[in-house]
């Protein structure tokens, strides 16, 4: 949409994403492979606008050009500016997988300026995008964070071994989410690394991103790589070990119970004949980005039936924090269920668990009544809730309740 404003002129662009695909500073080893090195001195310029003010959670800010564009008509400020703003998204948005909280709806570009004597001069642009409507964002970031450094510390000390680890924590604790796949506005952080470490529910863009995120961290190469499989809509990764990037698919590996598998895991370009890369995770817009080119042939693997050894400080933080005793209440009006995040049924009153697993909460309103709130009372402190679906973390023993209130 253009629309003409005098004395000045604002442009709208709107980019759909595609919703089978789905972001702090990127952490990056030095000679680490990035789509934003694929941007002109221009489009890095904007990406680094997006960096600043996105992870601070700003949905939108007006960027300035160092000196205003010039343009012989609309069509041609159009052109230029739609595809400078989109490549710097695109490159931010495949660079940033830490970053849930963007929905994957749109993103506005309104560029700004004059027109006089016949040329168009326009001096910066607006970017807005929406950002998702989540509680405890800062809380959120650092059960992210935890989670990643908790995984990191067990890694291992080559890149092979980290690699290695970081599929298999994702085969082994978290598990495709179907729900997710049929209705992607119902569940956003399925689609996300937040989803995929912290709830252990993902979709393969989820898988993906968590993958690329662990790498980030550990200071390993690796990109996320859409397009289809088979004819099938699909995201996996390449990853950089021993000088060479290979193909990893945690989702395809997913055992869905059982031992990891690694018929997907660090595969050359011959056995990976029905991966067909896409140009582009957005609609209607080609950013003309390059993958890292792939092996021609596989990793040569060791024996994968030997598990890496375990840091001896892993060990300890298992020893010491123990299992935890889940109890919850019925309330009346209504009733509450704890569940497991990634087996099926509901846990017992006064089960043990794992220290560290997720647990859902679904607080269940009987006709005519609402929720009111969810309370949780771990290790001493009490946190209340208003999501009738919540996911909780546990650190400690701890106690769950439900009130419920009749319907206005």
């Amino acid at each position: 949409m253009i629309k003409k404003m005098y004395p000045a002129l604002i442009l709208i662009f709107t980019m759909v994403l595609l919703g089978y695909f789905g972001s702090g500073t990127a952490v990056w080893a030095a000679d680490a492979w990035s789509y934003r090195s694929q941007l002109s001195e221009q489009e890095a310029a904007l990406y680094d606008a997006m960096e600043a003010n996105f992870q601070e959670g700003k949905p939108s800010f007006t960027y300035t050009f160092p000196t205003p564009q010039e343009f012989a008509s609309t069509q041609e400020a159009q052109n230029q500016i739609r595809e400078m703003s989109f490549r710097a998204y695109e490159a931010f948005y495949r660079d940033h997988p830490q970053i849930f909280w963007i929905e994957k709806s749109n993103i506005t570009i309104s560029p700004q300026g004059t027109q006089s004597g016949g040329k168009l001069q326009v001096t910066g642009t607006e970017v807005t995008v929406t950002f998702s409507s989540l509680t405890d964002l800062p809380a959120k970031e650092e059960s992210l964070e935890a989670k990643v450094q908790q995984i990191l510390k067990g890694a291992g000390s080559t890149d092979f071994d980290k690699v290695r680890a970081f599929h298999d924590y994702l085969t082994e604790n978290c598990q495709y989410d179907e729900a997710a796949a049929a209705t992607p506005k119902n569940y956003p952080l399925s689609y996300e690394s937040y989803g995929a470490l912290v709830y252990g529910n993902a979709t393969c863009e989820g898988y993906s991103k968590a993958f690329k995120l662990l790498c980030d961290r550990a200071g390993i190469p690796c990109v996320i790589v859409g397009g289809d499989v088979n004819g099938e809509a699909h995201m996996w990764n390449y990853v950089q070990v021993d000088g060479e990037y290979y193909l990893v698919d945690a989702t395809f590996d997913d055992p869905i119970g059982g031992s990891p598998r690694y018929d997907y895991f660090l595969k050359g370009k011959e056995s990976t004949s029905e991966y067909k890369n896409q140009g582009s995770f957005t609609q209607n817009f080609d950013p003309k980005f390059t993958d890292p080119s792939l092996s021609q042939t596989d990793y040569e693997l060791p024996d994968m039936t030997q598990k890496p050894v375990i840091e001896e400080e892993s060990l300890e933080l298992a020893e010491s924090t123990g299992p935890c005793r889940i109890s919850y209440s019925r309330a009346k009006n209504g009733n509450l269920s704890v569940e497991f995040t990634y087996a099926s049924g509901t846990l017992d009153n006064g089960q043990l668990v794992p220290y560290g697993i997720v647990l859902k909460v679904v607080a269940f309103p009987n006709s005519g009544y609402e929720l009111d709130e969810i309370t949780v009372d771990m290790g001493g402190s009490t946190k209340t809730i208003e999501k009738r679906v919540s996911y909780l973390v546990v650190t400690s023993d701890c106690e769950v309740s439900a009130a419920f209130k009749k319907i206005a």
